[in-house]
């Protein structure tokens, strides 16, 4: 059986093509990245693959770590696998982070049990425990800080992992692995072979709410710096991700790929500049000759409110603008207060109206409003 596997859920990005039957890793990349997964990984599947003498429709499974990681790196491997998966008729299983984690110890020859801890910020850790043979012996689970010592069994384990240097002063029955911190895409091909392919395809693993609701309150309060920078199809995994965040029938990435290598069609990502670097919206435009279309604008749903749509809006006005554009076109739902707000202080007027434009989760219609500005 031959298995491409990838991992992007940290600060790193691999891929592996892997034989079962020989038990032998045919080609494998692990290069260490805080950011730049989305662009770096279809080059990296494509040069395993070249490098083991396969073609993708050679595949036999696809395999994917599913989390706990990093929001964007979590969904940029599911996102690619799965339209991979599709395209290609291939069945896509998912790794947990922890359990990929785990596999990395080589060093057990006692048999001992072998805990994930990983560091999940927040004065947190996420954890899970399995066999010397890597099966699951709890639920994976997220735990304060304090309570790792008291909450975990303190008989002899090894344990491994990005947190295990922030619980401080273990139980002394706990042995520290020098095993890697970071998932690697040989390990999760090999624990993907036994799995069944016939369940729905792997979704991210979810520990704790992307943002508590207090914490949520707060940070809308503060305008939130962002960078716009142009995307292409590359970055249409992300692309989608967000778009799918914002609207109950989101575009996938097949959807924007086509539309970003449409004549005349650009986009714009933000990204913020606060600690690590991660996509907070985008906005996508088309353009022929002196009229411009923005075509959707969209921020995730929990940073909102903190001036993000603003700086992607300016951005895109001046790209337009500086593209020869004399005049720019916009559609927003005429219930949306907030966002015509927005657009008239940039300067779009009313210029029509389309009745019953929107179709509703419940199957109501609303009318889009149609605005535009000229330069």
């Amino acid at each position: 059986m031959l298995i491409l596997a990838v991992d992007t859920t940290l600060a790193a990005c691999s891929a592996a093509i892997y034989d079962s039957g020989a038990t032998a890793v045919l080609a494998h990349l692990h290069e260490p990245m805080r950011q730049g997964h989305a662009e770096r990984l279809a080059g990296m599947m494509r040069e395993v693959a070249a490098k083991a003498g396969i073609g993708f429709h050679q595949l036999d499974r696809i395999a994917v770590t599913t989390g706990p990681g990093t929001f964007t790196g979590v969904r940029i491997g599911l996102a690619m696998v799965r339209g991979i998966g599709r395209a290609l008729d291939t069945p896509v299983v998912g790794i947990s982070t922890l359990q990929a984690i785990a596999a990395n110890v080589e060093d057990n020859l006692g048999e001992l049990p072998i805990t994930a801890i990983m560091d999940a910020r927040r004065n947190a850790v996420f954890t899970q425990t399995f066999s010397h043979q890597c099966e699951p012996l709890s639920e994976p689970e997220c735990i304060a800080l304090p309570d790792v010592v008291d909450h975990l069994p303190v008989d002899a384990r090894i344990v491994v992992g990005s947190g295990v240097e922030l619980v401080g002063e273990a139980p002394p029955h706990w042995l520290q692995s020098a095993a890697s911190i970071l998932p690697n895409a040989c390990v999760v091909a090999r624990l993907s072979q036994g799995l069944a392919i016939n369940g729905p395809p792997p979704v991210p693993l979810y520990l704790r709410p992307v943002d508590a609701k207090p914490q949520t309150a707060l940070i809308k309060l503060a305008p939130l710096a962002v960078a716009a920078m142009p995307a292409d199809a590359a970055h249409a995994p992300v692309l989608a991700i967000i778009h799918g965040e914002c609207f109950a029938k989101g575009w996938n990435d097949q959807d924007l790929s086509q539309m970003l290598a449409s004549p005349g069609m650009s986009a714009l990502i933000a990204m913020s500049e606060e600690g690590a670097s991660e996509p907070t919206g985008f906005i996508l435009m088309r353009q022929a000759a002196d009229e411009a279309e923005i075509i959707t604008l969209c921020v995730r749903p929990h940073l909102r409110r903190r001036g993000v749509a603003a700086q992607l809006l300016g951005a895109a006005v001046k790209q337009v603008k500086s593209g020869g554009a004399a005049k720019v076109f916009l559609e927003v739902r005429a219930d949306n207060v907030a966002a015509k707000s927005l657009y008239t202080s940039f300067g779009f007027a009313d210029a029509g109206l389309r009745s019953d434009y929107y179709t509703l989760e419940d199957g109501s219609r609303a009318d889009a409003v149609i605005m535009s500005q000229e330069f």
